[in-house]
Parts: C-alpha cells; sequence; structure tokens
C-alpha cells in the first residue's frame, strides 16, 4: 500500500500539484504490480488495466495515460 494518500494529495497548492500527486501514486503502484508479474507473480486484486502496466514498462500502443486509473493498494502472490 501507498500512502497515506489523502495527506498526500492534500499537501497541493496548485492544480498542477493536485494532478501530480493524484497520478503518482497509480504509477507507482503500477510499478509494483509489474514487479509482482515479472517475478511471475499473479495479482489477486484489483485486477490491472493491462494497457497502463505497458505504458509503465514502455510499450504502451494506445496514447499515454493522463490519469491514474491503479488504486494504491493491491494484493498478489507468488
Amino acid at each position: 500500500m501507498l500512502g497515506p494518500v489523502q495527506g498526500f494529495v492534500a499537501q497541493a497548492r496548485r492544480t498542477r500539484d493536485f494532478w501530480a500527486g493524484s497520478f503518482l501514486l497509480p504509477w507507482l503502484a503500477g510499478i509494483a504490480m509489474n514487479s509482482v508479474k515479472n517475478q511471475n507473480g499473479e495479482i489477486i486484486f484489483p485486477l490491472p488495466d493491462e494497457d497502463y502496466l505497458k505504458w509503465i514498462k514502455g510499450k504502451g500502443e494506445k496514447s499515454p495515460p493522463h490519469q491514474g486509473n491503479i488504486p494504491n493498494r493491491f494484493k498478489g502472490k507468488n
């Protein structure tokens, strides 16, 4: 779990700071999910957006994400 999210995002003083914090936390969660998958693990909950995870790896085919769409916590197993 990455957090506390509310305290992190609440520190934003400008709209771009708010957006950056809201984008950064899901991005970091996606990096952690990719790490689990790279070690032959499985993400149990929630099912991540595969296109989003591809962009994190640098292999995205569609337009890059402009907002985070992965929660800041997930459950995985090996």
